[in-house]
């Protein structure tokens, strides 16, 4: 398992392993209950739910 560094939460969910594609333009954060942070490369009012809490380095 990746190291956290806080530091680096700020760049979002793109940067974080949890951060999953699952098709067309379509993203999930898996990092407890899957998540969809992302519709159609648009971000959902649950982008960067966790505030990087679960941000791991990928």
């Amino acid at each position: 398992m990746a190291k956290k560094n806080h530091k680096q939460c700020d760049r979002m969910c793109e940067t974080c392993v949890n951060f999953i594609p699952i098709g067309k333009g379509d993203h999930i954060c898996d990092a407890s209950a899957p998540v969809m942070v992302l519709e159609d490369y648009t971000p959902t009012d649950k982008y960067y739910w966790c505030k990087g809490e679960h941000w791991e380095e990928m």
